[in-house]
């Protein structure tokens, strides 16, 4: 009994000190193509979990059909070594590690937020095609390191300022698709060459002016600009190799729409869309409008940045004023005082007795009081009053033209400041009114995306209704 006890403690002990291990799933190819690894379904909730594939030896494509996935990190891209082309369906990934040895990506209608770079590093990647539709990416900044990517897709994802930058060390790039994301602003630096880009694709975005003076595109044939808030694009006349521009869906400016058309119609480009209900400029279907000319895409969201600080400033001016006008008006309310005080106070009365004593042929100038033939010697003379002469004004008169002076100048500077507090408002009013048209146009866009994100979910729930009623078919067959 005693050993059985021993023995069991030992048991329980190992057991407890014992190391655990990360769990590890192993993956087993489902075709027997000897190239091709497809795996119909995989469940790969913890990305700390391991993976293994057995069979895959040999063989170039992967294919992910379905399942859900969170998450395939760095550590992961060692068991892919071997692929070239890596597929993966509607799993709802949010994390994507891309190997250097990978030529073809695709990966669309996912949750993507993140790519992942290989660590491996003193050789470049290999990847030419890569696919990220419908994904959640924000920025381009995990995929500038792909300098031999041929073709891009981005379309439908959460972009809202694009880098051109990160596409200038991709000189072998030919399809640039970012349609359906939300770019307000384009950054490029002073020259960008994309010797071999046949097709740029910036449609159902919210741009308003896009510049490309700066762009070398020798082979640029398609440009798509279509459904964004575009007034103007600079620049188009160095692109000298197109062929087809789509422009309708646009707030375009006259004047700019114009000299935009004849640079166009110079190049021979078609237009490949038009407006409805519009009868257009020159010979073409695409409206304008005739306005000032509209701050541009990145001077407007500056500019909107700056409301809060526009508003406490206005308010601080404002509290400002309201206190030196009191302090003013307190100012002019006791000088005025003291004026009044000064006028209705006169010369006063004095009665002073002295000596005077007379000094040979002087006269002696005395009042009414002294007798005419009283004898030279000692007098007493009585002051009487005696109005001020006019060439010399007395001093109350002179402080009052000083205060009127000063009233003057205070009031000068008031008109200045209430001057300056106008063209602040007026300024903060533009920027109410440039506000509130931003935020009216992202409402009708956030409606126009949920409006297709609705259609999209429609069709895939009766593509999946019609999957469903086959399987069930199937299964009473």
């Amino acid at each position: 009994m005693l050993l059985r006890y021993s023995f069991l403690c030992c048991c329980l002990v190992v057991s407890f000190v014992r190391p655990q291990t990360t769990p590890e799933i192993a993956l087993k190819c489902a075709s027997a193509s000897s190239l091709a690894c497809i795996i119909n379904g995989l469940h790969f909730d913890d990305p700390s979990q391991e993976l293994t594939l057995q069979d895959a030896s040999g063989r170039k494509y992967l294919a992910i059909k379905a399942g859900t996935i969170k998450a395939f990190r760095t550590k992961h891209c060692d068991r892919f070594r071997t692929f070239e082309k890596v597929t993966i369906g509607r799993t709802g990934l949010e994390e994507l590690c891309i190997a250097r040895e990978f030529v073809q990506v695709l990966a669309e209608n996912n949750h993507l937020h993140t790519i992942h770079p290989d660590t491996i590093d003193g050789k470049d990647y290999k990847l030419q095609t890569l696919k990220l539709s419908n994904n959640r990416l924000k920025s381009v900044a995990d995929l500038c390191a792909f300098h031999n990517l041929r073709e891009l897709h981005l379309e439908h994802n959460l972009l809202s300022t694009l880098e051109m930058e990160c596409f200038a060390s991709m000189a072998q790039l030919e399809r640039l698709l970012l349609a359906g994301n939300r770019i307000n602003h384009v950054n490029s630096p002073p020259s960008l060459s994309l010797p071999v880009l046949t097709e740029l694709g910036l449609q159902n975005n919210t741009l308003t002016v896009l510049k490309v003076a700066g762009w070398s595109m020798e082979s640029l044939a398609q440009l798509q600009l279509a459904s964004n808030n575009l007034t103007r694009v600079e620049g188009l006349d160095g692109l000298t190799e197109l062929s087809s521009v789509s422009l309708a869906g646009n707030d375009w400016q006259c004047a700019a729409l114009g000299s935009m058309l004849t640079v166009l119609r110079t190049n021979e480009v078609r237009i490949a869309d038009s407006d409805a209900n519009c009868e257009g400029i020159g010979d073409t279907s695409i409206c304008c409008q005739v306005q000032e000319s509209a701050t541009a895409e990145g001077e407007l969201f500056d500019e909107l940045k700056k409301y809060d600080t526009l508003e406490g400033k206005y308010m601080a001016k404002t509290r400002e004023l309201e206190d030196r006008c009191k302090q003013i008006e307190a100012n002019l309310s006791k000088r005025l005082r003291e004026v009044q005080q000064s006028i209705a106070k006169g010369p006063e009365e004095c009665n002073v007795s002295s000596e005077v004593e007379s000094s040979g042929d002087e006269p002696l100038e005395t009042g009414s009081g002294m007798e005419p033939d009283q004898p030279s010697g000692k007098a007493t003379a009585t002051c009487v009053r005696v109005a001020p002469a006019a060439s010399a004004p007395a001093a109350p008169y002179t402080d009052c033209t000083e205060d009127l002076k000063q009233l003057q100048d205070d009031m000068r500077k008031m008109r200045d400041q209430f001057e300056r507090t106008r063209k602040a408002m007026d300024f903060t009013q533009r920027d109410l009114s440039l506000h509130t048209k931003v935020i009216r146009h992202e409402m009708r866009t956030a409606v126009k995306r949920g409006a297709d994100k609705l259609r999209d979910v429609q069709a895939r729930l009766s593509m999946f209704r019609a999957h469903v009623n086959d399987k069930c078919s199937t299964i009473k067959k």
